[in-house]
């Protein structure tokens, strides 16, 4: 049973989130996106936070905090923190993710189903690659005043899935190129005002 802030994290796919922290190893609960939630597979959002930022006797590796195939509950609210090392959510999923303001090395989010929005916005800033490929986000991804540096390529969206809409406006800036190629966007794609200084690569 640990101990972190308020909560108590002893389900079984939480101590083993923690161990492989702790030893500076990869955690993979499913090599394909969860349909629903187990004590196999389930975290709460509130342990991820706390691990991202060193919080009880745990700190993240170097390499990131690097999880596959696991079914988070909570909104995982990353508002206004410096990340001290990039952040991979494989084949999630979640309700929400909220990163306005944060900054990190870089975040892989290839797969995420995100039930809700997926907020990269109001000062949030990658120094690498941000890649959503084939992700699927149920609200809005809002960008719009996010900055995403990497000069190579700064944000990848290659058959994103988004059922609002997409931002990437007042603000947003990319270095590197932009790929939205095979995105499907139900709502508005609003590029107003946003800096594309590289390739964008379109959806069509």
């Amino acid at each position: 049973m640990i101990s972190m802030q308020i909560e108590i994290y002893d389900k079984p796919a939480e101590l083993r989130l923690i161990e492989a922290c702790r030893n500076g190893y990869d955690t993979i609960f499913s090599m394909e996106r969860p349909e629903k939630g187990s004590a196999d597979n389930t975290i709460r959002a509130g342990l991820i936070r706390a691990l991202l930022l060193g919080t009880g006797d745990c700190t993240p590796p170097a390499r990131g905090l690097w999880i596959e195939g696991a079914w988070i509950t909570g909104k995982l609210d990353l508002q206004g923190e410096a990340l001290p090392v990039p952040l991979v959510l494989r084949d999630c999923t979640l309700p929400a993710l909220y990163m306005p303001g944060t900054h990190l090395p870089k975040l892989d989010a290839q797969g995420l189903q995100c039930r809700g929005d997926l907020h990269l916005r109001g000062g949030f800033q990658a120094i690498g690659l941000v890649d959503l490929v084939g992700a699927t986000i149920t609200g809005q991804l809002a960008c719009d005043g996010g900055k995403f540096l990497a000069e190579d390529k700064a944000l990848n969206c290659d058959a994103i899935t988004v059922v609002g809409s997409l931002f990437l406006s007042e603000g947003f800036e990319a270095q590197g190129e932009v790929n939205l190629v095979g995105a499907k966007i139900d709502g508005q794609l609003d590029c107003t005002g946003g800096q594309f200084l590289a390739e964008v690569k379109s959806l069509n």
